[in-house]
């Protein structure tokens, strides 16, 4: 194999590991439903511990990281949620932004 193709495989590897890192909370599908109950007031972080406890994210940490990205730690709304353990990142912000239904 020369240097160059080595070098090819090396960053498609790289970008693949990347982006698969990046999801978070994406990896397996949803599963069964839980209910979760966010109180006024709280914080992303305790928003986050809250899910995780839960099992609706798989890392509190992971999830306030791609919160803060967003922008959308602020818009979160208090009340009672029916989410799923390991839902998608993108469903659990929507949820949580338009509040409870």
């Amino acid at each position: 194999m020369t240097r160059r193709r080595l070098l090819g495989l090396l960053v498609t590897l790289l970008l693949v590991g990347v982006l698969a890192g990046c999801g978070g909370g994406d990896e397996a599908p949803p599963g069964e439903q839980v209910t979760v109950t966010i109180p006024a007031g709280a914080t992303a972080a305790q928003i986050a511990a809250i899910l995780e406890e839960a099992g609706v994210v798989d890392s509190a940490d992971g999830f306030v990281e791609r919160v803060v990205a967003d922008g959308v730690g602020e818009g979160f709304q208090p009340g009672t949620y029916r989410l799923r353990t390991n839902e998608k990142y993108d469903r659990i912000i929507f949820q949580l932004t338009n509040g409870p239904s």
